[in-house]
């Protein structure tokens, strides 16, 4: 490059005599006051410095004076003088510290400021500057050319330029970059803008595009555009180089314009790599981008303990990233609470023993973290209150002297109504039913229904608010007496189970104990003494009435639901374990009371049996079963051992499936069902107001368990469970149907073949035998002459009035409807 620079001149007539010539300057250039200075220090010569006025007064001073002059090349000014340069030898910085200035100045550099990126806007160009070199003599010969022309001329300054050119192309020409000579930051390519591996089929050079970078080639005179290597990327063109990809990205590919982040689940810690590792089983990363293997964390639904990701399991909620010490934590470890595992609700876990996971069937396990319980609760399902107080809805309450007091006065209560019973009872059966005898039934019915909805209560069915207080309440009935505060006068769940059981006992053994003690001489003889048979009657009338009670509380040691932990609890008393001691004390005492049921149901089995015998031969004895059969219809006695066999039936599904409550729903419809059509087929309370009833309130038992059943989540045990009982019922109801269509066609047939049977029909069809018809008319006539000869009519009108009950006296009214209306009466 040529580097302009001023210099000190000496004139021609001063070349021979330095130290007489004259410095000039002019009054417009003070800046040459250093130089000047640095001549006068250099030579100990006093600086004479001439003022003149104008630059062409001091061109023409200096033509014809002897003189000294600073002046800039390359200029055509004195070329005519061709003066000659004064070289101070080079600068040395140490001397002028010291104060020596013989030696040069440090310089003065001219600078051209051009573009900061001209190599990759216009790299020929750059090249072509680059190895641009002209010395200092041919560009002053080159401004002497011009000075020869004149200068009004335009091209004053081409024409020597070109003149230069012309003459001297071996210089020049070798300046000029070759085509396929590519320059960093660019590569080779054909014809067609492909960009080439060599320089073998290239035109050209083209600038490298993302994901490329300019190599050297072999010759080391050109490049190519080289993809990235996998592992790296180049996201600008005219690279020059390849950036590796940092941790937590990849390529993988070449020619990758930017790196990857690893994707979720995956990591890399290392510089330059093509892949991403997969983060161990069970182990997820929370964000795209993972750069070390500790951020892999346990996925959703796995929770960290002992540095291993085990599963979390029912009743424990985990996002990603759950450890067992964010369980712990709990709401102290920030963030929402659907960033940090929690205990869900309806479940509890201790702290010592987080993931050890218990399921609540009460309200009162909030969730959250490890140890919660809400309203003062205790135990690993929240179902205990501290000793001294009670549970109810708003909490634990202290037992206090009151509570005590009533539970006194209740038990004093229960013994002086046992003792009263017996008195109040009536075993007298009557056809026709009275007033009070319907308003009985009607107290028992309802007691019925209410004992039902207390086995409903135990099924886990998250009831909403309004119904779940009913049921609560309705629990009561099956003596679910906690809520009272039982445990105030029992103690803990053994001991108020123990007492519930002995209650029964107590309750059912102080009759036959007080008939006993009533046949002592003593009492004997003042009239005292309890009849037997009326007795038995009193007893069996109490364990009718609480028959569904008592099945239900003696299988309740026997209803155990699953922890998610592998542990199971009784459902009534889930602070129990299944398998321990305590269990064990209440199986047993559960076998006592369980025989007590088993031994009513087998006697009353036996009373029906014996029933229509004892109706004729010793109806004293009916007194023992008036409590079976007072209700029904004579035609119907035997009604009361369904209603009997009915208590333990809705019990027994909570104890074959009590952690599967659709199954547990499904089996308690089947068991209503059945009973509902028995009940429809012989209608058999007495009063037809009660037939309707108990059809009605049956029904409505059967929506609230429709409406359980919906509101019952969907487990995938019961779904297997469910379809099998629905394919059983759907084959059945069709089978069913096919049976009596295949019987009453093949009974078609057997009917033409046969004479027998004409008149009557089959008894399949009838369900039973149907009377003979010339009996009936044997008897019609009887009562006609009967009538006619007016014998005995009044003793007929009272039986009729007094000893028909209301179902017959029906019956005789369509019977007289009906044969009026035969063609063979009217003839």
């Amino acid at each position: 490059m040529l580097r302009p620079g001023g210099y000190w001149w000496l004139a021609p007539s001063c070349r021979h005599d330095v130290m007489a010539c004259i410095p000039l300057v002019t009054a417009s250039n003070g800046w040459f006051l250093q130089p000047l200075l640095q001549w006068s220090t250099a030579y100990g010569i006093p600086a004479a410095v001439g003022i003149i006025p104008s630059f062409a007064d001091w061109s023409r001073t200096v033509k014809t004076t002897r003189s000294l002059f600073y002046w800039w090349v390359p200029d055509t000014t004195f070329l005519e003088l061709q003066p000659e340069s004064i070289v101070f030898p080079p600068f040395r910085a140490s001397e002028w510290v010291l104060g020596n200035k013989r030696t040069s100045g440090s310089g003065t550099y001219i600078a051209k400021l051009t573009s900061p990126n001209l190599r990759q806007k216009s790299p020929r160009l750059r090249s072509f500057i680059s190895k641009l070199s002209m010395d200092l003599n041919t560009v002053m010969d080159i401004l002497q050319d011009v000075r020869t022309l004149p200068l009004s001329s335009l091209d004053a300054w081409q024409d020597p330029a070109c003149s230069w050119i012309t003459r001297h192309e071996h210089i020049w020409s070798k300046w000029i970059p070759v085509d396929t000579n590519c320059f960093l930051g660019f590569g080779v390519v054909d014809e067609h803008g492909t960009f080439l591996p060599s320089k073998t089929g290239a035109v050209s050079c083209d600038v490298c595009p993302p994901g490329t970078f300019s190599e050297e080639l072999s010759d080391g005179q050109s490049r190519r555009c080289t993809p990235c290597p996998p592992g790296s990327s180049q996201s600008k063109a005219s690279a020059s180089h390849c950036d590796e990809c940092k941790p937590g990205s990849v390529a993988a590919t070449e020619g990758s314009v930017a790196c990857t982040p690893c994707g979720v689940g995956l990591y890399q810690d290392a510089f330059g790599k093509a892949a991403c590792v997969t983060c161990a089983d069970d182990t997820t990363t929370l964000l795209k981008g993972a750069s070390d293997k500790e951020e892999c964390v346990c996925k959703s639904g796995f929770i960290e303990s002992n540095r291993q990701c085990v599963p979390c399991g029912e009743g424990l909620t985990c996002p990603s990233g759950s450890t067992v010490k964010l369980l712990l934590d709990g709401e102290s470890s920030g963030g929402s609470g659907e960033d940090r595992p929690q205990i869900s609700q309806s479940y509890f876990s201790w702290p010592e023993e987080p993931l050890e996971i218990y399921k609540c069937p009460g309200p009162h396990c909030a969730g959250g973290t490890p140890g919660t319980c809400v309203g003062g609760r205790l135990g690993p399902t929240c179902d205990e209150c501290p000793s001294g107080m009670y549970g109810t809805s708003d909490g634990c309450q202290s037992c206090g002297i009151p509570m005590m007091a009533v539970w006194t006065g209740g038990i004093c209560g229960v013994l002086v109504l046992v003792f009263g019973t017996y008195y109040f009872a009536n075993p007298r059966y009557m056809l026709k039913v009275s007033l009070a005898e319907c308003a009985k039934i009607g107290f028992d019915m309802t007691l019925a229904f209410m004992q039902n909805l207390g086995v409903l209560n135990a099924v886990s069915v998250p009831w909403p608010e309004g119904l779940r207080s009913l049921f609560q309440f309705s629990a009561l009935f099956i003596l679910n007496l906690r809520s009272l505060g039982f445990n105030c006068a029992a103690g803990g769940d053994v001991q108020q189970y123990t007492a519930t059981v002995l209650l029964f006992l107590g309750i059912a053994l102080s009759w036959p104990c007080l008939g006993s003690l009533s046949q002592l001489p003593c009492i004997k003889r003042r009239g005292m003494a309890w009849d037997f048979h009326k007795t038995l009657g009193v007893t069996g009338s109490f364990l009718q009435v609480v028959f569904t009670t008592l099945c239900n509380v003696g299988l309740v040691p026997f209803m155990c639901f699953s922890h998610p932990n592998g542990r199971s609890s009784i459902a009534k008393y889930p602070n129990i374990f299944c398998g321990g001691p305590d269990h064990l004390t209440m199986q047993i005492l559960a076998a006592l009371i369980l025989s007590m049921g088993l031994t009513h149901f087998a006697a009353c089995s036996w009373a029906i049996k014996k029933a229509p015998a004892w109706s004729t031969t010793s109806r004293h004895r009916l007194t023992s079963v008036h409590f079976l059969i007072a209700n029904f219809k004579p035609g119907a006695w035997w009604f009361g051992l369904i209603i009997l066999l009915r208590g333990p039936l809705i019990s027994l599904p909570t104890v074959v499936a009590t952690d599967l409550p659709g199954v547990n729903l499904a089996l308690m419809i089947c068991v209503w069902l059945s009973y509902l059509s028995i009940q429809l087929l012989y209608l058999p309370w007495k009063a037809p107001l009660l037939n309707l009833v108990d059809g009605i309130s049956t029904m409505l038992f059967l929506v609230l368990l429709a409406v359980s059943l919906h509101l019952e989540p969907v487990l995938p045990e019961s779904i297997l469970i469910l379809e099998i009982i629905g394919l059983g019922v759907y084959y059945l109801s069709i089978g069913v149907i096919l049976c009596v269509c295949v019987l009453s066609i093949f009974l078609m047939v057997l009917k033409r073949c046969s004479r027998s049977g004409a008149r009557t029909g089959p008894r399949i069809v009838n369900l039973g035998q149907l009377p003979d018809p010339e009996e009936i008319l044997e008897t019609i006539e009887q009562i006609y002459f009967n009538l006619k000869a007016k014998k005995n009519v009044t003793e007929l009108v009272n039986k009729m009035s007094t000893s028909l009950s209301v179902d017959d006296l029906h019956i005789v009214q369509k019977a007289l409807n009906i044969l009026p209306t035969d063609s063979w009466c009217a003839k």
